[in-house]
């Protein structure tokens, strides 16, 4: 029986390992998977803290010295005389101000089950699904080999 040599790759390598190499390489992947696993986990934790009390108070504080300075330039704009169209101006930028502020109160915790919430399970799952997809996937092109 003749004894073929392994194929040799692009760089020298033998493109088929032996079986060590494979005990080696799954070893190295399994450790690879439980330090990713264990960051997940970790970054879940993350997920569920909150953004301390003193921040959105201080924030809520800004904003209205910020509109008290802007209700202040308006009413001197003028040669301290005022503008009638800060009438109109001032109130507006009242209302977007404070929907930035309630739309930052919504989105200080994107992680749980409102409406406007990132929905993690279904950014999991679809991780999952492609992750298996390239593992089992019978052609080696979709495999990155």
């Amino acid at each position: 029986m003749l004894h073929n040599p392994p194929p040799i790759g692009e760089r020298g390598v033998a493109l088929l390992p032996t079986a060590s190499d494979k005990m080696q390489f799954e070893r190295t992947l399994l450790d690879h998977v439980v330090t990713i696993k264990g960051q997940m986990a970790s970054t879940n934790e993350v997920q569920h803290l909150k953004v301390p009390f003193s921040y959105y108070h201080l924030t809520y504080l800004l904003l209205l010295i910020c509109l008290i300075l802007l209700a202040y330039a308006f009413l001197f704009i003028n040669n301290k005389q005022g503008n009638p169209l800060s009438l109109v101006i001032y109130p507006a930028v009242v209302v977007v101000l404070s929907g930035l502020q309630e739309q930052a109160n919504k989105m200080s915790d994107p992680f749980g089950d409102d409406e406007s919430d990132i929905n993690t399970r279904a950014l999991e799952l679809a991780a999952l699904d492609e992750a298996r997809g390239l593992c089992f996937s019978p052609d080696p092109a979709a495999r990155g080999a």
